[in-house]
């Protein structure tokens, strides 16, 4: 996936994996945007990963203050970064904003954090891949289009994050699982979905090289305990 040159969006970008994801792709030359909703955290982290940017004279680097666990975060979140790229989308969205609170599911506050897992992990991503997809694909509100017969668009990304138990369960985490599981169902969907409106918009363009080129993943979580000096070694933070 080249980054560089590029905008890339990252929630939960203020610390852990978000930030030192956000540092390797400055190193990459890229221009990134982070969401938290500490406005200090914000402030701290930009300034971390300007020291690692490529090319400090042109790279660009910016800060949203959100939480996405309220309801409608996302539209506005998109929309302030688009303003802040001279009016278009981010190319590259990453949501890493999450948390886990283990505990049996006969504790007294199983469902309060089983419900806030949900508004975190799920509709937090949920409403930011709905938010970046309208950008994109719906008539007027993302990147222009090149004109038929031009090269094809650089491909743009929804990463969804995840973890083991996104895949199978273990007691305990009742309150988390669910999440992830709905993430990953979320995640294949969307794929789907984005091959049969490309086939449409092909169709209707009589155009192979017309319209946005889009791929939607999850990845594997990285363990809370690794150190960012790790991070950069693993396979799947290395980005082209």
């Amino acid at each position: 996936m080249p980054v560089e040159g590029r905008t890339i969006l990252m929630t939960g970008g203020s610390e852990g994996t978000g930030l030192s994801a956000a540092r390797i792709f400055a190193r990459k030359g890229a221009n990134v945007v982070i969401v938290s909703r500490s406005q200090a955290k914000l402030d701290e982290a930009i300034k971390s990963i300007k020291t690692e940017a490529r090319s400090p004279e042109t790279q660009r680097f910016h800060a949203i203050a959100a939480d996405v666990a309220e309801p409608g975060y996302a539209e506005r979140v998109v929309a302030d970064a688009a303003a802040w790229n001279d009016g278009q989308p981010p190319e590259i969205v990453w949501c890493l904003a999450g948390l886990s609170t283990p505990m049996l599911w006969t504790e007294e506050e199983a469902m309060k954090a089983a419900r806030y897992s949900m508004d975190v992990n799920y509709f937090g991503s949920a409403e930011m891949s709905r938010a970046i997809m309208c950008a994109w694909l719906l008539p007027g509100q993302g990147a222009k289009q090149p004109p038929t017969g031009q090269s094809r668009p650089a491909a743009k990304h929804i990463i969804f994050t995840g973890s083991v138990l996104s895949v199978f369960s273990l007691a305990g985490h009742g309150t988390y699982m669910p999440s992830k599981f709905a993430l990953r169902a979320l995640a294949d969907a969307l794929a789907m979905e984005e091959r049969v409106t490309a086939l449409v918009r092909k169709e209707e363009s009589h155009d192979r090289r017309g319209g946005v080129y889009m791929g939607i993943r999850q990845v594997p979580g990285i363990p809370n305990s690794l150190t960012s000096s790790f991070i950069v070694h693993e396979p799947m933070a290395r980005v082209a």
